[in-house]
């Protein structure tokens, strides 16, 4: 990753370093909070959020399924800022749904903004994702041939479309089946929420290298990034695993939900958005994205169902927020291998190519650069230090860590 670098730099890095790849920033992520009830929701995604605060967050906003006549429309309230901010414009609206998803977010691709603030959307349907899409560059061009409009700088909005465009190719699949097609053609960490106001009763949650956990409650569903957000909405609680995907749904007053796992499926599917495979008996009419989609349904990318150990949810919220261990400290300690592994997962290819999102956007920078500040405080500094170490020795580059 540094050899290139040898000859030439003069960038200055302000941190906690490494902008979109969090590795030196466990606390920094964003923060998912979606609900299906028998109640208005809007409260619970508020409070949800405001309970992920702790994590840091640049903009949060929300989506929810409304009454409208004798249909439902989708309703978007996002905004940079502290949650507060947008509780007071949600409370303005006077909301009634039963169903939405919400969002913290900790910028990435593209600037805070209320534009790039989660959810995104694409014709009626609305998604919230934790996570790095890798190749969202490939899809985003392809489904821009494709003639869907982008409003964002995110990765995260590609994800939107692509579910939609699959539906538009193959309007016969249920949501679900949709959202895992659409997820065998990412490359990438996730952990992702998508409602849909032409499946008012419908909720769903994915997840891989991004946690997510599903809440049970007596008449209401409550996914989430962390527990925090689920205690005191939920008596028990599922750990979603890698490659799960939940489907919760309100069926004439009763809630049901059931979990597939979709790693078999996608461990078939290795025509990616980028494949270089030849294509030349493809009609020419066919997009490359659509025939990518269409090989991965005939390798049969259909989730399986799973059972997944459902835990009693017992626990005081500041014992929860502690993850059972005596204090914060303890808790981060314990959780590094974990998170190491969490924010690496999609930023190293299987052939060991090292491939990190930030530094991509800042390619020029880099090459043009001769010395590298990092910027700390705490923790972040002390990881400065180790990455002075490692890119003095690997690229022969000044390094100046200055907290």
């Amino acid at each position: 990753m540094f050899g290139s670098l040898r000859t030439r730099l003069n960038l200055t890095l302000i941190s906690n370093t490494c902008i979109s790849t969090g590795i030196f920033r466990s606390r920094k992520m964003c923060g998912i909070v979606a609900s299906l009830a028998q109640e208005p929701v809007v409260d619970v995604l508020l409070q949800g959020l405001q309970r992920l605060e702790y994590r840091g967050y640049d903009s949060a906003g929300v989506a929810l399924i409304e009454p409208m006549g004798d249909g439902f429309t989708l309703a978007i309230e996002k905004h940079v800022g502290k949650v507060v901010n947008l509780a007071n414009a949600c409370h303005a609206q006077h909301f009634v749904s039963n169903l939405g998803i919400a969002h913290t977010r900790w910028a990435t691709h593209g600037p805070p903004s209320d534009i790039n603030a989660h959810p995104h959307t694409s014709s009626g349907l609305a998604i919230v994702h934790n996570g790095i899409l890798e190749n969202y560059k490939a899809l985003k061009e392809r489904l821009i041939e494709e003639g869907f409009v982008f409003k964002s700088d995110t990765d995260s909005e590609v994800l939107a479309h692509l579910i939609r465009h699959i539906q538009s190719i193959e309007p016969e699949l249920k949501l679900e089946e949709a959202v895992t097609l659409a997820l065998s053609q990412v490359r990438g960490a996730y952990g992702i929420a998508v409602i849909d106001q032409a499946h008012p009763n419908t909720l769903i949650g994915a997840r891989r290298g991004s946690p997510l956990i599903l809440g049970v409650g007596n008449d209401n569903f409550v996914l989430a990034s962390d527990a925090t957000a689920v205690v005191g909405e939920a008596n028990k609680v599922i750990y979603l695993q890698d490659e799960d995907i939940v489907v919760c749904s309100r069926n004439n007053g009763k809630f049901e939900f059931k979990i597939k796992s979709m790693r078999s499926e996608l461990e078939k599917v290795t025509l990616r958005a980028d494949s270089e495979e030849s294509l030349e008996h493809v009609v020419d009419e066919s997009s490359k994205l659509n025939v990518d989609i269409r090989r991965s349904m005939k390798n049969n990318t259909k989730a399986q169902i799973v059972y997944r150990v459902m835990h009693d949810l017992t626990l005081s919220l500041d014992k929860i927020e502690k993850g059972g261990y005596e204090h914060f400290m303890l808790k981060e300690i314990m959780e590094q291998p974990t998170v190491l592994r969490d924010c690496l997962r999609g930023r190293i290819s299987d052939e060991g190519h090292v491939k990190l999102a930030g530094i991509t956007l800042m390619e020029e920078e880099f090459k043009n650069a001769r010395r590298i500040i990092i910027c700390g405080c705490g923790t972040s500094w002390h990881s400065a230090l180790v990455g002075e170490y490692l890119i003095e020795s690997l690229a022969k580059i000044p390094v100046e860590p200055i907290r």
